[in-house]
C-alpha cells in the first residue's frame, strides 16, 4: 500500500482495524506516512455489540477527519451517520464489499450473488441496489437493471452526498435515459470531489457512448491515474482508444487491464482489436484464455460477429447454436435475441434471405423475442423482402406506441415510427417511399444501421449521388471500428454505386477492399459470388 501511495504522489495511507475486546469491539483508524511509515494520526472508538460497530466507526471517522486537518465546516457539510448513509447491517456491508471485490477481480457476473445478499440483509441499502443495477446493465439485463436502479433512486435521501451523486447519475443513465442530466450530475460530483474515480470513469464512458470520444479519453485517462489499480477504468479507456482506431494504444491498455484482473470482458475487447488489426494469433489467444469460463458465452457472441465481418456465415451460425444454450443457462436470454437478429440481418445482407427468415422464426419459437426487438425484426423483414411479416410487425409497433403518439412518415413522427414506416416500405419493394418516410434525414448524424438502410434504398431507387455519399460515410464512420456485416456491406454498396456512375477505377478499388476482407469467407457466400461476377464485368 505504501508503495502505491508513493507512486501516485499521495500524502498518506489510510488504514484501520476492528478487534474484539471481551464482548465488545475496538475500531481503530490510522493515517500512515507513505515514505517513512510513521503513523501521524489515529482515532479509536469502542462498540459494545456487533450491531453498534458501524455507528462507532462513523463517530471515529468524523474525529479522524479533524485530526487530518479538514475544517469543521467541511466535516459538518459532508458528515452523515454511516449506519444511515450506507447500511445498518455490518453483514450487509460485508456482502456488499465482497460483491465489489468479486466484480473487480472476476467480473460483473460473479458480483451478483453478493450484491443480492446485501439487499436481502438490508432492504434499504440504497448503494447496493445502485451497484446491482449497474452490474445488471453490464450483463444486458435491462429490466432488472431498471428495477434495481429505480429502487436506489427512491432511497437516495438516506445516503451520503457522494452516494447520492452516483445513484442519481445511474438513474438518469439507466431508467430515465437522460444523458445530459447524467453528465450534469457527474460534473457537479467532480466539482465537489475532483479526483473521484467513479465519477471520472462513468462520465468518460457516457461521453464515449454519446460520440464525444476526445473528452471521454481525457476523463478516462485521468481515472486510470487516480485509481491505477482499477481494471474497469483501463478497460473503458481501451475501448475508447479502439473506437478512435488507435489500435496500439487499445492493445496496450487492454493488456494492462488483464494484468490487473483477467476478466472475460477485457479479453473480448482485446479479441475485437486483434481481429480488426488482422492479428489472428492474438485473437486466438483470447479465445483460448476464456474457454471453459462460466461467462464464455460473451466471447462466443463477439466471435459470431467476427465471423460475419469476415463473411463466414457457416461459422457464425455454428457459434450462434453454441451460444444460445449457454446464455440461456446463465439467464442471459435477453441478450441473445439482439445477437441472433443481427446475424439474421447479416444473412439477409449477404444474400441468404431464407436463412434470415428461418432464424427469426426459430428465435420466435424459442420465446426469445419481445417488443424490444420489434425494430430489429422489421429490419430483417425489410432486407428479406418479407412484406406480410413487416405489416404484422408494424401493427404491433403501433399498438406499443404511448398514448397520443402516431406511427407515420411525417416529419413530426417519433423516430421509431419513421424508421418502422421506412422499413415497411423497403419490405414492400418501395425504396423511394422508404427514403421519404425518413425525411428530414441527415446522413452525417444518423445511426449506422439506419444509414445503411437509407443507402440501400437510395441505391435501389437509382439515386446514385446520394447513395455514393451515404456509402462513403458508412465506410469511413463507425464500421471500420466494429465487427459485423456493416463494413463489407458498405464496400459492396460503394463498388456497385461507383460502377453504376461509370467510375470503374473506384469501383474496382472498392471491390478489392471487399475481397481482402472476405479472403477467408465462405466460397459460396451469395454476396461474394455476385461481387466476383460484377468485378469480372468491369474490365481492366
Amino acid at each position: 500500500g505504501r508503495e502505491v501511495c508513493q507512486r501516485i504522489g499521495a500524502r498518506a495511507l489510510l488504514g484501520g482495524s476492528i478487534a474484539m475486546l471481551g464482548s465488545s469491539f475496538v475500531i481503530t483508524i490510522t493515517a500512515q506516512d507513505c515514505v517513512e511509515g510513521k503513523i501521524f494520526a489515529e482515532q479509536q472508538a469502542q462498540a459494545p455489540t456487533k450491531e453498534a460497530v458501524l455507528a462507532a466507526m462513523g463517530t471515529a471517522a468524523s474525529e479522524f477527519r479533524k485530526q487530518l486537518g479538514e475544517s469543521l465546516a467541511s466535516v459538518q457539510r459532508y458528515d452523515a451517520r454511516i449506519e444511515e448513509a450506507t447500511t445498518r447491517s455490518l453483514e450487509a456491508l460485508k456482502a456488499y464489499s465482497q460483491g465489489l471485490r468479486a466484480r473487480r477481480t472476476t467480473g460483473d457476473f460473479d458480483a451478483v450473488p453478493f450484491l443480492r445478499r446485501a439487499i436481502e440483509l438490508d432492504p434499504e441499502f440504497a448503494l447496493a441496489y445502485a451497484r446491482l443495477g449497474t452490474v445488471y446493465s453490464n450483463l444486458n439485463k435491462a429490466d432488472e437493471a431498471k428495477k434495481m436502479t429505480a429502487r436506489a433512486f427512491e432511497l437516495r435521501n438516506k445516503v451520503s452526498e457522494a452516494e447520492r451523486f452516483y445513484i442519481e447519475a445511474r438513474y438518469y443513465t439507466t431508467v430515465e435515459s437522460n444523458p445530459q442530466k447524467a453528465l450534469d450530475t457527474y460534473n457537479v460530483w467532480l466539482a465537489t470531489y475532483p479526483n473521484e474515480y467513479t465519477a471520472l470513469a462513468n462520465s468518460g464512458s457516457l461521453l464515449r457512448s454519446l460520440g464525444n470520444r476526445e473528452e471521454a479519453i481525457t476523463k478516462l485517462e485521468l481515472s486510470t491515474k487516480v485509481a491505477p489499480d482499477q481494471p474497469l477504468g483501463w478497460t473503458n479507456l481501451a475501448q475508447t482508444y479502439a473506437e478512435m482506431v488507435r489500435w496500439d494504444d487499445a492493445r496496450r491498455t487492454y493488456e494492462t487491464a488483464i494484468k490487473l484482473s483477467d476478466t472475460t470482458s477485457a479479453r473480448v475487447g482485446l479479441f475485437q482489436v486483434a481481429v480488426l488489426m488482422g492479428d489472428a494469433a492474438l485473437a486466438d489467444a483470447q479465445v483460448a484464455a476464456v474457454r471453459g469460463r462460466r461467462d464464455e458465452s460473451v466471447m462466443l457472441g463477439i466471435r459470431m460477429y467476427a465471423a460475419t465481418y469476415r463473411g463466414r456465415l457457416k461459422e457464425a451460425s455454428d457459434l450462434a447454436a453454441e451460444l444460445q444454450p449457454k446464455a440461456v443457462a446463465l439467464s442471459l436470454a435477453q441478450s441473445i435475441a439482439p445477437q441472433l437478429l443481427d446475424l439474421a440481418v447479416a444473412e439477409a445482407l449477404f444474400g441468404d434471405r431464407e436463412a434470415a427468415k428461418d432464424r427469426v422464426r426459430q428465435a420466435e419459437a424459442d420465446a426469445l423475442l419481445d417488443d424490444s426487438t420489434l425494430e430489429a425484426q422489421m429490419a430483417v423483414a425489410a432486407l428479406a423482402g418479407d412484406a406480410p411479416r413487416a405489416r404484422a410487425l408494424m401493427a404491433r409497433i403501433m399498438d406499443a406506441q404511448p398514448t397520443g403518439q402516431q406511427v407515420s412518415s411525417s416529419g413530426n413522427a417519433p423516430d421509431q415510427g419513421k424508421v418502422a414506416t421506412s422499413l415497411l416500405r423497403m419490405a414492400e419493394g418501395k425504396p423511394a417511399d422508404a427514403v421519404a418516410a425518413l425525411e428530414p434525414f441527415r446522413p452525417e448524424s444518423a445511426r449506422s444501421d439506419i444509414l445503411g438502410m437509407w443507402c440501400l434504398a437510395k441505391m435501389q431507387a437509382k439515386d446514385w449521388p446520394a447513395a455514393l455519399k451515404g456509402f462513403t460515410l458508412l465506410a469511413s464512420g463507425s464500421a471500420p471500428r466494429n465487427l459485423g456485416p456493416t463494413l463489407p456491406f458498405a464496400y459492396t454498396g460503394l463498388a456497385r454505386t461507383q460502377a453504376a456512375m461509370g467510375d470503374t477505377a473506384a469501383a474496382r478499388a472498392s471491390y478489392q477492399k471487399l475481397f481482402e476482407l472476405f479472403k477467408d469467407a465462405d466460397p459460396d457466400l451469395p454476396l461474394l459470388v455476385q461481387a466476383r461476377e460484377e468485378f469480372g464485368k468491369l474490365g481492366s
